[in-house]
């Protein structure tokens, strides 16, 4: 329902702080040049994508961000690269706290959130 395709990069919204798209038929992989011009880097970004069909992993290029919180539960991505688990300021700082697993729950478990939190 609502809007499908693969999600675009929105590399020209260099204002964009605030992205909520949970619960429609986005498919296809996540767009390495997501953001790729924003202004924000170092700034508090939310994405909401969770609830869609997107598969693969999270481009290694997202760790440009320094305070990104994404929420990509109920989707197939498969990978997380480390230099992405190490992004402190991911989620509120749970990154700091819990590495991949504040990110998304680790393959074969699963809780309401899709992720560790306090």
């Amino acid at each position: 329902s609502g809007i499908g395709g693969p999600l675009l990069a929105f590399a020209n919204m260099v204002q964009l702080t605030s992205l909520k798209l949970d619960a429609n038929s986005l498919t296809g992989s996540l767009p390495a040049n997501f953001l790729l011009n924003s202004r924000h880097l170092e700034n508090s970004i939310y994405v909401g994508l969770s609830n869609n069909n997107l598969v693969g992993g999270i481009p290694a290029g997202w760790s440009r961000f320094d305070q990104l919180n994404v929420d990509l539960a109920g989707n197939m991505i498969t990978d997380i690269p480390s230099s992405i688990c190490s992004q402190t300021g991911w989620m509120d700082g749970a990154v700091a706290d819990f590495q991949c697993d504040a990110i998304l729950c680790p393959s074969g478990t699963y809780n309401n959130i899709g992720r560790k939190a306090d």
